[in-house]
Parts: structure tokens; sequence; C-alpha cells
């Protein structure tokens, strides 16, 4: 299944939810086809629903591909914007919380909610 992308105009950022399989080139795919969504903007902060994504074939190597292309392609999507991940499994959250230490040389800012309520008020409570 797809990665649904658009614009929130309220928490001025892209929002995307995934459902089905996660992987690097699903990943890879909705990162490059970022600008091509009306109303982005570089830098701009993003929200992932991973609600009802399967990620039960997510690697440690995965996280880590998938942390070192956003570290290596900044120019694409910028830099000090922030990451909401909206989980609701165990696995994901484990996954989310090794992505955000992976990502520490990329200068955004990453947070792990289990509800969309709690990440879209971080969004609107710390808005740039």
């Amino acid at each position: 299944m797809p990665i649904h992308t658009h614009i929130n105009s309220e928490l001025h950022c892209v929002e995307r939810i995934v459902e089905g399989e996660f992987n690097f080139n699903k990943f890879f795919s909705s990162f490059h086809e970022i600008d091509t969504v009306p109303g982005f903007v570089k830098g701009m902060d993003a929200l992932w629903d991973l609600r009802q994504a399967d990620l039960s074939q997510m690697s440690v190597d995965t996280v880590d591909k998938i942390s070192h292309y956003i570290a290596n392609n900044t120019d694409k999507r910028g830099v000090d914007y922030r990451i909401a991940l909206v989980v609701s499994t165990d696995l994901a959250y484990g996954l989310a919380r090794m992505f955000r230490t992976m990502s520490d040389q990329i200068p955004v800012n990453i947070n792990i909610f289990r509800s969309m309520d709690d990440a879209c008020d971080w969004l609107k409570a710390t808005q740039q």
C-alpha cells in the first residue's frame, strides 16, 4: 500500500499516512516525491502517521539506511524542522526511538507519540 502525502495547512507540515508494509523503497519514493506536493516548502515540519504501517520487516540496518539517506540529502528536504512520529505498537515505538537515536547527526527535532492529538499539540506548540 502507498504512503499518502499531503500538506496539513493547520499545522503547516507535510503529513504522511503509511498503510501496509513500510520499507526503504517506499521511504525513498516518498522522499523524492515531496517536491511535487502542492504547497511543500523546504524545511517544512513533518507528521508521519505510522499507526497502520506494517513494520515487521524493518531491520536495524533499514532504519540506519533511512537515517543516513536523510542526512546525506538535506539539500532536498532542508534542515531545522521537526518530525512527529505517531505509532501504535511497541515494535513501532522501538524502531522510532532507534531512528531518533541514529538521526542525531541531522539538524532536525524528532519526537515520538502514541496519539495523533499529542503529536499535533506538539507541532502546534512549537511552531516556528
